[in-house]
């Protein structure tokens, strides 16, 4: 895994070196590989770290957590990196308002989805006592 990432990473500056020189001769093309460049970075990565997701869902339910909790795990964090990468986006074209509301949008995603979870948790501090 970490061979890979560090493909990731070298392919991330690579594009970053490519990005800047377009910049400097005032080509609009360095917003467009950017924005490429960052989607396809996320491509592999999420690639690289579905397999370890999932042994991590096989070996929570070993434990005996119920698979939906961990599923809305699983949304939740989703959501908080897809969130994150589209606000830099728009902060990458300047757009800081934008930014904050993309942002404001994933975190009451987050809380919407957060319910049933602190249910189940409620459920079984219940169950404890």
């Amino acid at each position: 895994m970490g061979f890979k990432m560090f493909t990731v990473i070298a392919f991330v500056l690579i594009s970053l070196f490519l990005v800047l020189v377009l910049k400097n001769h005032g080509s609009e093309y360095a917003l467009l590989l950017s924005v490429l460049a960052g989607c396809l970075a996320l491509v592999f990565i999420t690639t690289e770290i579905y397999p370890h997701l999932e042994e991590l869902k096989d070996r929570l339910s070993d434990f005996g957590v119920d698979s939906s909790l961990v599923k809305y795990l699983f949304k939740v964090f989703g959501i908080c990196y897809i969130t994150r990468f589209a606000a830099e986006l728009c902060e990458d074209f300047g757009q800081t308002s934008l930014s904050g509301k993309i942002d404001f949008a994933g975190r009451a995603t987050v809380l919407i989805l957060s319910v049933p979870l602190l249910s189940s948790v409620l459920e079984i501090a219940a169950t404890l006592i």
